[in-house]
């Protein structure tokens, strides 16, 4: 018979392995990570140790607007997309014909570049564009992509003397870069500027004047005749409509020729066209309240004429065209017989307009300015029909008129975790605010031994939009939740999800006298399940209710009102037989309240009235317990808007104190719930911390006030938790490496202050190595190593050892027996066992 034991190395006596005792912190972000969809992540039972377990990716990202559409370059297609990637700020994408593969190969949030309306330019191999807006600078960057070393470089930033907030795209003329700001420069109506690549010179070349040249323009240059061409999209000329322009490079000469008032048309915001020396474009049509013109501009006789009138069976809004086989096509996004857009072909020699496509929701709809032609074939962007719906990659092919989605953009996977979590059984269970099949959000589950991630249920049709619910909750092997909104009345849903069947049904469908948006977990209490709505009810000033799972009914039990508080935004508490919440609005102050509910007596009353410049205002996170006193969040305060407070209501005293409040650099906006850990308070900021739109993790002590910043959300590792809470898990032990020794995240000293404690010892992840209880003796500073043997399963004389050391060492010798609980893995357990 084996004998089995773990080798140790330790000074104090040791104990046999006991029960779990230290824990891990399971979180998530709704927002960042590389496509800004949500963050699974892990800390240390201190909130230290930020662990990344799960982003929410998106296979096809982008989100397409303005005049973004695909270049060639080198037999791939590349997208400067305004919206996706990281931070949502914008983002480049390739895609491969041949293979038909599509990744995203920059963030413009990597360069603090944000939103970029334009399309790229190709020079030299190397890609161009602009953006309109970023984080050093609200002016906007201009960059440089290299698809051969996949590098972007910001190459110049933007700033309002010398032009800001370029919309268009760049125009390359001998060997130059130029374009148009739309704000900026002397007179604030935008420049004309000048960027040369190999110098990396930025040059303002010209003042914009609304009045005289026009100004604030969203437009891109054409060359022609060694001269630059675009139509500035605002003047205050005696006709207005905008100017179209002539630009020499040469000698900084700018020349208003003809305003597009002459013809009755306004706010042309594409590209103009040069076919057989005349140039083409659509614009607004201020002959008919939804139309379009396309005109036709003669240089040489300078001459601007309409060409075609498009009305809304036709398609309009302003639209590039592009040039093919002697045809002009055009997308406008608006108009065509399901009002998503067409794709239209127009002869000028015979002035015929043909509707080639007529978009549809199977196909996509709504398209954006322009399309690539290569191979005899058009490729282009729609902004709806992918997955979100984000939009669609498209190929046109005008021989067979065939259109042919090639890349749906977006994804139909449950994103933007929310809530509490609910741990049952080592799985943990969710729900996602938004995607899905439906674009109604789901739930989820997340299993911690095998870091498995599964979708259970998309939202669809009439059951609910989740929202910003709360979490879930378990009763009788059943999931219950409520949905924000969605419905039949549009006004929320309560839902039961059966784990034994994977059966998802919806129970109840808010609205009206019952209340409206509801919020946040349901409780059980008696069998029956509780929650809070924040509108409705006879008050219109939302409710508290019971629903019974038994026979579906649903009833009003508390009508809220001015003076005990209304709009309640936190869910319940169950503490001692009675429940406690907080209002996010009503009191004495209308800065919101908090109260308790007896559910036997069926009474309600205010314990306490929140004020915005001493405690804060406007509570959102759900509420704890510790040490008899209730602690919570305020997501408002003075003297900025979103300070907030962190808050103590001691039910003994019927007392209300500000303990602890929040700024931009400790994080502020605090409206997820708090989590007790130990004698500890561990929380999440929805903003604030090292970036604006991030927030922090935190942890602070009551006893001693003192606030710890523990993790910084920077958008790679996730961003704005809003009302997700930390969960405390099982820690699984420490792994280590093979072969290696490895220390434990701290060496802690163990004294009077915590010397009949259970003091954990755990590696850089909170993963479990050891706990120690000194039972009264002053240990001093106590080191904790551990080893994983990476050979055979070791033995000596018929006894086996387990493939992990674990060495204790104390700086002072206890004089009593010392308790110590060692982890080890489970397969290190069964290699020994069997």
């Amino acid at each position: 018979m084996k004998k089995i034991c773990t080798l140790i190395v330790i000074t104090a006596f040791c104990s046999n392995l006991a029960a779990q005792g230290i824990y891990q912190l399971f979180g998530a972000t709704g927002y960042g990570g590389p496509d800004d969809r949500g963050t699974f992540f892990t800390t240390r039972f201190d909130g230290t140790g930020h662990t990344i377990k799960k982003m929410f990716t998106v296979p096809n990202a982008g989100s397409p607007s303005y005049d973004n559409k695909p270049v060639f370059l080198n037999g791939k297609f590349y997208t400067l997309f305004s919206r996706g990637g990281l931070l949502d700020y914008g983002m480049i994408s390739e895609y491969d014909p041949a293979t038909g593969i599509y990744k995203k190969v920059a963030d413009l949030f990597s360069i603090g570049a944000e939103g970029a309306p334009g399309s790229l330019t190709v020079y030299n191999n190397k890609l161009y564009g602009t953006s309109d807006e970023g984080l050093s600078s609200d002016d906007g960057t201009l960059f440089e992509y290299n698809p051969a070393t996949q590098v972007l470089t910001k190459r110049h930033v933007f700033e309002s003397a010398t032009g800001s907030s370029p919309y268009g795209s760049l125009t390359l003329f001998n060997n130059k870069f130029y374009g148009i700001s739309l704000l900026g420069g002397a007179n604030g109506d935008g420049v004309i500027y000048e960027f040369d690549p190999a110098t990396n010179v930025y040059t303002k070349k010209k003042d914009l004047v609304q009045a005289i040249n026009g100004g604030s323009s969203r437009g891109t240059f054409i060359v022609y005749n060694n001269l630059l061409w675009t139509i500035n999209t605002y003047s205050d000329g005696p006709l207005g409509g905008g100017w179209l322009v002539s630009y020499n490079p040469v000698t900084n000469v700018l020349t208003p020729k003809v305003e597009l008032g002459s013809i009755s048309a306004d706010y042309h915001f594409g590209v103009l066209t040069v076919l057989n020396n005349k140039f083409y474009g659509v614009a607004d049509d201020e002959l008919v309240e939804e139309g379009s013109v396309l005109f036709q501009y003669d240089p040489a006789l300078n001459q601007l004429t309409r060409e075609k009138t498009l009305t809304v069976a036709m398609g309009y809004t302003s639209t590039s065209l592009v040039t093919y086989n002697g045809l002009l096509y055009g997308t406008p996004s608006v108009g065509g017989p399901n009002d998503l857009g067409v794709m239209f072909s127009y002869d000028p020699v015979n002035n015929n307009y043909v509707q080639k496509i007529a978009f549809t929701n199977t196909m996509g709809g709504s398209p954006l300015n322009g399309m690539t032609v290569l191979n005899n074939k058009m490729y282009g962007l729609v902004s709806r029909g992918g997955y979100e719906p984000t939009g669609v990659l498209f190929e046109y092919d005008p021989a067979g008129n065939t259109y042919s989605k090639k890349v749906l953009l977006g994804e139909d996977i449950i994103i933007r975790p929310n809530g509490k979590l609910l741990l049952q059984n080592n799985m943990l269970y969710g729900v996602g605010s938004g995607g899905g099949v439906a674009d109604q959000g789901g739930l989820f589950s997340y299993n911690l031994a095998t870091n498995a991630y599964t979708e259970l249920y998309s939202l669809q049709g009439m059951d609910g939009n989740t929202g910003e619910q709360g979490g879930l909750t378990l009763m009788n092997n059943k999931l219950y939740g409520v949905a924000g909104y969605g419905g039949i009345n549009d006004r929320g849903t309560l839902f039961e999800y059966d784990l034994g069947s994977n059966i998802f049904t919806k129970l109840y469908d808010f609205g009206g006298a019952n209340g409206e948006s509801p919020h946040g977990q349901l409780v059980q209490f008696n069998g029956k399940l509780y929650g809070v709505t924040r509108d409705g009810g006879i008050n219109e000033q939302g409710t508290l209710f019971e629903f019974n799972p038994v026979t579906n009914q649903l009833a009003t039990k508390v009508l809220f009102d001015p003076a005990r508080g209304h709009s309640p935004a936190s869910g319940l508490l169950l503490h001692n037989g009675k429940m406690y919440g907080t209002t996010y609005a009503g009191g004495v102050n209308n800065d919101g309240t908090i109260y308790e509910y007896n559910p036997l007596a069926n009474g309600l009353i205010k314990l306490a009235d929140f004020d915005i410049d001493i405690t804060g205002r406007s509570p959102q996170g759900d509420l704890v317990v510790l040490n008899n006193k209730i602690y919570g969040c305020t997501g408002q305060g003075e003297p900025f808007h979103y300070n907030g407070y962190l808050y103590e209501y001691d039910m003994a005293l019927h007392s209300l104190t500000a303990k602890f409040h929040f700024d931009l650099e400790t994080g502020r906006n605090a409206i997820s719930g708090l989590t007790v850990m130990g004698n500890k308070l561990l929380g999440m900021t929805n903003i604030g911390g090292d970036l604006f739109f991030g927030g922090v993790l935190f942890q602070f002590d009551p006893a001693t006030n003192e606030y710890k910043r523990q993790v910084n959300f920077n958008a790679t590792n996730g961003r704005l938790p809003r009302n997700n809470e930390l969960i405390k898990i099982p820690a699984p032990a420490a792994p280590g490496v093979a072969g290696s020794c490895i220390n434990a995240r701290d060496f802690i000293d163990i004294n009077a202050a915590n010397a009949n404690e259970w003091v954990p010892y755990t590696d850089a992840q909170g993963r479990a190595v050891a706990e120690i209880n000194a039972n009264g003796n002053n240990l001093g500073r106590v080191e904790v190593r551990f080893f994983i043997h990476d050979g055979a399963l070791r033995q000596q004389n018929g006894t086996h050892y387990a493939d992990r050391n674990i060495t204790i060492t104390t700086e002072f010798a206890p004089v009593t027996p010392v308790s110590v609980r060692l982890y080890l893995k489970n397969s290190e357990f069964l290699t020994l066992r069997n």
